[in-house]
């Protein structure tokens, strides 16, 4: 199976990667953290200190991830819309190809990176732990269309992917095996690499493979990249540091009511279905009645048994906390004759 996934690359290592003359922003460092963005959007780009910048043509961009100084985990958030190709790349090594390995095919060449909507991790042999490298492929692991923005986690030894970029709840991918990315100090030499100079990198390629321009795709406009010193940041941190990056727009909240007047006590169809989110992602509802009832349902049955003029309010929530809220009135009336509304509208009275 390995060599199913496995692309020599000759000559490679002696390439010269020249960094691009982007416009710069102010990147953010912390004694815990450092973080910058890469706009391609707009052609801006902050990224040149231990997240650096190597390469930029048309909306591929190449970065070289410095560990040294105590980094042990990456994170990136990234704003992708209708995604095709090789849209997102993470290597273990300069060789990384998006084929699975390099061109040394041994010791620290895992990857990892999506081509359209399939989620694929590949490690190499570790030969000190006797190990063998995991190939995972996960297809529909992100929508084909849409906008969205989703994180990837580079830790050693292990890889995390979730599909909504809120650091806060669980991956969605979760890859583990001692053949996967390393950092520093390596506890092993690399044919590739004798004299340790890759030993405190990773690699990272957008819109295209770190190693490979051919192997391209669409859809990338922007990521944020969060380099920590600690493997466990706090969600808020995360949050806070790539707050700019989300292209995640609030739900559109709707609804019908029927009916929507008639005699106490008037019984009232509400259904949410109308409702929808941009990014296609789920959503919660949360109703308030005007009389002091609420529901969570997408279509309550609700009965008002007092009469008088009330305002519906269902409020719509997405995965990412964006929320819009919309409102209709409902009128209750009396009647002393004893005439009721059925649920089909129809007003009933007594047989005179």
């Amino acid at each position: 199976m390995r060599s199913n996934f496995r692309k020599a690359l000759i000559g490679f290592a002696s390439a010269v990667l020249f960094a691009a003359a982007l416009p710069l922003a102010a990147d953010q460092t912390t004694s815990t953290a450092y973080q910058c963005t890469v706009n391609v959007a707009s052609g801006t780009n902050d990224c040149v200190g231990p997240v650096a910048l190597q390469t930029s043509s048309g909306n591929q961009r190449t970065l070289q991830v410095n560990l040294s100084g105590g980094y042990v985990r990456l994170d990136a958030f990234v704003d992708v819309c209708d995604p095709t190709g090789w849209w997102i790349h993470f290597g273990d090594s300069p060789g990384n190809d998006g084929g699975g390995g390099d061109s040394g095919q041994t010791y620290h060449d895992a990857e990892t990176y999506f081509t359209g909507t399939t989620f694929y991790t590949i490690g190499t042999f570790n030969y000190s732990q006797n190990a063998l490298d995991p190939i995972v492929t996960n297809p529909s692991s992100i929508p084909a269309s849409g906008c969205r923005t989703v994180q990837y986690t580079i830790q050693e030894s292990r890889v995390d992917y979730d599909d909504d970029g809120d650091p806060s709840d669980a991956a969605m991918r979760t890859v583990q095996s001692l053949s996967l990315f390393e950092a520093p100090p390596y506890n092993e030499s690399d044919s590739e690499d004798p004299n340790g100079n890759y030993a405190n990198y990773w690699y990272a390629g957008i819109n295209r493979t770190y190693a490979d321009a051919s192997r391209s795709g669409t859809g990338v406009n922007k990521v944020c990249y969060v380099l920590s010193k600690t493997a466990t940041p706090s969600p808020s941190t995360l949050t806070s540091l790539c707050s700019g990056v989300t292209s995640n727009q609030p739900p559109v909240a709707c609804f019908s009511a029927f009916p929507t007047s008639g005699y106490a006590p008037l019984d009232v169809n509400f259904d949410a279905g109308c409702s929808s989110d941009p990014e296609g992602s789920s959503l919660t509802y949360s109703w308030t009645f005007g009389d002091g009832g609420s529901d969570t349902g997408v279509a309550p049955f609700y009965t008002y048994y007092t009469p008088g003029t009330y305002t519906a309010r269902l409020t719509v929530t997405d995965n990412l906390g964006q929320s819009s809220t919309t409102s209709r009135i409902i009128r209750v009336l009396s009647d002393t004759g004893g005439c009721t509304t059925s649920r089909t509208g129809a007003i009933i009275c007594p047989a005179q």
